[in-house]
């Protein structure tokens, strides 16, 4: 891959924290960093070698991406970037780079490959959010009835053909909301971040639009014997959390946490969803690009 060329911007205190990363970067002969942009007041003109530039001096350089380190401002970032007539498609947010072992060439090819994400709770939006990679899947924000999800996958374009209808209410225990619960066909399905039957259907059928039938991936959790083998018949590329002991290559055996994760989580759910996170500090268990490439050495523990 040819060198992409990168603008780095943030405050002082968020550069240094990232800039390990960016050098790694360089050192692998994927990056180069053309200029920094600090939302401080503009004290020096070079930092580490780097021309410190303003943002309406972007237009004056060549690049190929902007790295926004302030997560919480990227949105105005994005708009800002918008006014001087710059793709959104040039931003990146900066936590991507916190990923262990971040290759900045196999994220490009990641993001390149329209990856459909299928998950049977929240990990699949976690890591569509920790890779700044737009939701192309309708299954974020919710989760799949337990015993419900390898019949959904074994035959998943069919259900897809069938309409999100409403069954009831229920309470989340967790955070004390009443949320809906539908049905896909006989598939039960629990939005339970979502306030409303009608604000979930409107953002499941714009999501489900976006599907890449030709690109699917599955994540599941393991937790009993049938659903280790309801696991085993899913057609599609995979990956399984299981705490049932299990050797199958596209399943991490995490039975030999189960102290761990009750003394750190909610439960193994919440273990399970950490793993997908960018801001949970844990021993990350694969690596999160390998992964949803196919890459057969994905996984960083055994």
């Amino acid at each position: 891959m040819e060198k992409k060329r990168l603008v780095i911007w943030g405050e002082f205190k968020d550069y240094e924290i990232y800039l390990p990363s960016f050098r790694l970067g360089e050192w692998k002969g994927n990056i180069e960093i053309v200029a920094v942009i600090f939302l401080d007041e503009r004290v020096v003109k070079r930092v580490d070698g780097y021309p410190v530039i303003t943002v309406e001096e972007l237009l004056g350089i060549t690049f190929d991406y902007v790295i926004g380190l302030e997560n919480e401002l990227a949105e105005d970032m994005i708009k800002i970037l918008g006014m001087m007539q710059i793709s959104r498609e040039k931003f990146l947010v900066g936590r991507i780079f916190n990923l262990p072992d971040f290759d900045f060439e196999q994220y490009l090819r990641l993001r390149e490959s329209r990856i459909s994400i299928i998950s049977d709770n929240c990990w699949g939006g976690l890591t569509y959010h920790s890779l700044d990679y737009p939701f192309l899947s309708p299954f974020i924000n919710m989760y799949v009835k337990e015993g419900d999800f390898g019949k959904l996958m074994t035959s998943f374009s069919d259900y897809m053909q069938m309409p999100l209808e409403f069954v009831r209410t229920e309470l989340n225990t967790i955070k004390g909301n009443v949320y809906p619960v539908c049905h896909i066909g006989d598939v039960e399905i629990h939005c339970n971040h979502y306030e409303s039957f009608e604000q979930a259907k409107a953002v499941w059928d714009a999501r489900k639009r976006r599907l890449n039938y030709q690109n699917i991936f599955v994540k599941m959790t393991i937790e009993t014997e049938k659903e280790l083998e309801e696991f085993r018949k899913i057609p599609q590329r995979k990956i399984g959390f299981s705490i049932i002991p299990a050797e199958d290559k596209d399943i991490i055996d995490c039975s030999g946490m189960m102290n761990y994760i009750q003394e750190k989580y909610l439960g193994f759910w919440d273990f399970v969803n950490g793993q997908a996170r960018s801001d949970r500090v844990d021993l990350k268990h694969y690596n999160v690009l390998k992964l949803l490439l196919g890459e057969k050495d994905y996984k960083r523990t055994e």
